[in-house]
């Protein structure tokens, strides 16, 4: 009980650190004025880049803080029960495989874009790009689901 007490307390202060610099960055960010190079019609907030550079932080501690505990339970699981260890690999693999079905599935079609754009409109990002909108549509989806099927469960029960 002290472990996960003590493990709660910490994911919460980090929790609320995380949102704290975030909500700096971005207000940072687009309401720090305009770059020098903003013009009329085309407005490019000062401090942009400070906001990618928080996202691509903050993306990449949840990817390693996946791996790592991924790894970890992998161990833990390992020396408990050797059976059940590779239920988290599973996870893992119908995650991987999940992504890539969602990759396949994206179109290849070039989308009218700016001249500074052109480059992303390879085939590479367009799939990409439809892969997220896939795989975070059905997700969401599922979590919808999920609730409306746990709600329906809890009026039942009553």
């Amino acid at each position: 009980m002290i472990l996960s007490s003590k493990i709660s307390k910490a994911s919460g202060a980090l929790l609320w650190v995380i949102t704290v610099v975030s909500l700096v960055v971005f207000a940072f960010g687009f309401l720090g004025g305009q770059a020098p190079e903003a013009t009329i019609e085309r407005s490019i907030p000062k401090y942009v880049d400070w906001v990618m550079y928080w996202d691509y932080i903050v993306f990449g501690a949840a990817i390693i803080g996946f791996l790592f505990f991924l790894v970890y339970q992998f161990v833990v699981d390992f020396i408990d029960n050797p059976k059940t260890a590779i239920i988290p690999v599973g996870l893992l693999v119908g995650f991987v495989a999940f992504m890539y079905i969602c990759y396949a599935a994206g179109s290849t079609t070039p989308v009218p874009v700016s001249v500074e754009l052109a480059e992303y409109n390879s085939v590479f990002w367009l799939k990409t790009v439809d892969m997220w909108i896939f795989s975070l549509s059905i997700m969401l989806g599922a979590c919808l689901l999920t609730a409306l099927g746990f709600a329906v469960k809890g009026a039942f029960d009553k």
